[in-house]
């Protein structure tokens, strides 16, 4: 049968896609003799094959091997693999024969994935995924815990080339049969791979899946995993609420585990991650104190951990990440003298293994970031030469990561906020034009990147927030026409966001503050009708957020605020704003 044919047979509207592919595949294979037939279901269990491969699989002889390699290689859905030196089934036909070999033969296909994954294919790395993929196929326990050692070695390693290509083959077997428990635990590490690749629904729908196989399975570290993946996908999708909820369960089941191994590095690391993702939730929601609470749980767990492993990067590294953000609270509280103290423990960890480990590219994003840091706490004390500095160091080296991958949505978004940085400082300082030029180049990346994935709420915010800067440096310019513009463009994506999470504090603050500005703008260029609207928009949300938290001071004092911009408009128009 040729391929042409084969593809004939695929075109059937009677039958299902699963079922054309077997019907097809049954039909091409029991058109074979014997030894072809084995020979080509085979060939079809790894991802690419040659003479040695086949000898393995078919525990023949090299020569019979050649023989047979020979004739698969005249058969139309065979196709040369030049990199690797070999050959491989076609994709189609290939995913037909595995799904084919382990409905109607499990026990032979479970052989043969057991003898693929002891071959060679090719480097180390192609190696380690190739018998991961077949082991989770015939060893799926002892294969559960060498693909966790994989991801957190290569996750440490920064190797991102290596996840991904793990990534593509733990894909692939989403919709293969594989064992409940083994397939729920290889999705969550692919969400974890593809956290900031994928459209956000595609790694909710990953985590959910996996937290309701790993439920039934009773394995809770591994729950626990997928509800703190659950969160940071529901985090990124502006669902703070229910992300905190998924965080709090998982550091649940983990505090719990802990109890019952003490000593136990994974479960302490992925516990020290549930303080740490619970602690930034209670930040943002003003919850200052509990948020130093979570992260003082997490450092004492990593130091813990640090004084038992101290050549660990790992632990080392999110320790680094407490310190960064314990110097962000103590930054709002406008403790400055604590910030520096935690920004310069960030610092130094940051320093030392970026350092030690000068390829690693997440190294150099969290040395980065650092940078951010400090160039942030520079500007809130007027600091703008410094903090400039410290910008600029953020910016170069995320340029210096995306000209070796321009693709990478993560490192694209790091670039922005150091972009948002350098564009304030250089406004402060009054280099407008340079201003202009590093928000527009922010708004730019943010713009591809919220066209890749529209549900992505903290790249919206992003977004919004650098419309934002440019409508205010626009209107210190006195360009009103292009300040509004921005502004509404600004205002359409906090709508927008809104309606979708009607209780979202973060969203309300944030439109609340462009109505704010928006108001001021049509103030300023005499505009007293649109000016008033503005205020009084702004007011009925800072009524709102004030009903909310009626004990946060900083709540009454913007509604104090906001009453005082709407009574001023008031009185200067004519008759006092009333019609005449």
């Amino acid at each position: 049968m040729t391929f042409d044919e084969v593809f004939t047979r695929l075109g059937r509207a009677d039958l299902d896609l699963e079922q054309r592919l077997l019907a097809t595949v049954e039909a091409t294979v029991e058109a074979l003799a014997l030894p072809m037939r084995d020979a080509l279901e085979a060939a079809a269990v790894p991802h690419s094959f040659n003479a040695l491969v086949l000898a393995h699989l078919l525990d023949v002889d090299n020569a019979q091997a050649e023989t047979l390699t020979a004739e698969l290689a005249t058969l139309s859905f065979v196709e040369k693999f030049p990199l690797r030196g070999g050959w491989n089934v076609h994709k189609v036909v290939r995913s037909a024969v595995r799904l084919k070999l382990n409905r109607e033969t499990p026990e032979r296909f479970r052989l043969l994935s057991a003898r693929a994954a002891q071959c060679s294919y090719g480097d180390d790395t192609v190696n380690r995924v190739e018998a991961i993929y077949h082991g989770l196929s015939s060893d799926p326990r002892n294969t559960v815990a060498e693909l966790e050692r994989t991801y957190v070695a290569w996750d440490r390693a920064g190797l991102l080339e290596a996840q991904h290509m793990l990534a593509t083959v733990l894909e692939e077997l989403r919709t293969f049969p594989v064992e409940k428990t083994a397939k729920a635990r290889a999705m969550t590490f692919l969400g974890w791979i593809r956290l900031h690749r994928y459209p956000l629904d595609k790694s909710e729908g990953l985590a959910r899946e996996a937290i309701q196989s790993l439920t039934a399975a009773g394995e809770p570290v591994a729950l626990a995993d997928a509800h703190l993946l659950l969160g940071r996908v529901l985090e990124r999708r502006g669902k703070v609420k229910e992300a905190l909820k998924e965080f709090r369960d998982g550091r649940k089941l983990l505090s719990e585990a802990i109890r019952s191994d003490p000593a136990s590095f994974e479960v302490g690391r992925v516990l020290a991650d549930a303080h740490i993702f619970i602690g930034r939730l209670c930040k943002r929601g003003k919850g200052g104190r509990e948020a130093l609470a979570e992260y003082a749980e997490a450092q004492r767990i990593l130091n813990g951990m640090i004084a038992r492993d101290p050549d660990n990067p790992v632990w080392k590294r999110e320790l680094s990440v407490t310190h960064s953000d314990v110097g962000r609270i103590y930054q709002e509280q406008k403790d400055f003298r604590s910030a520096l103290g935690s920004f310069q423990a960030d610092r130094k960890i940051a320093e030392e293994l970026a350092a030690a480990d000068p390829s690693n590219p997440d190294k150099k994003v969290d040395l980065g970031v650092s940078y951010n840091n400090t160039g942030r706490l520079f500007m809130d004390q007027n600091m703008f030469a410094e903090a400039l500095r410290e910008h600029q160091a953020d910016r170069d080296i995320m340029l210096g990561l995306i000209a070796v991958d321009a693709s990478n949505p993560d490192w694209l978004r790091e670039l922005s906020v150091a972009l948002l940085g350098v564009g304030d400082a250089h406004r402060a300082l009054k280099n407008h034009a340079e201003a202009i030029e590093s928000y527009a180049d922010c708004r730019r990346i943010l713009q591809g990147l919220t066209e890749i994935d529209p549900g992505n709420a903290e790249w919206q915010r992003d977004l919004s927030l650098a419309d934002q800067r440019l409508g205010r440096l626009y209107r210190e310019q006195q360009n009103f026409p292009e300040a509004l513009a921005a502004f509404e463009r600004s205002r359409v994506i906090l709508e927008r966001m809104l309606a979708q999470e009607p209780d979202s504090e973060d969203w309300l603050r944030g439109l609340s503050v462009l109505l704010h500005h928006m108001g001021r703008t049509y103030e300023a260029q005499g505009d007293l009708a649109n000016a008033l609207v503005s205020y009084q928009q702004d007011l009925v949300i800072a009524e709102r957020l004030a009903a909310m938290q009626p004990d946060d001071a900083s709540r009454q004092k913007d509604l104090r605020d906001r009453r005082e911009a709407v009574d001023r408009v008031h009185a200067a128009m004519p008759n006092g704003g009333r019609a005449a």
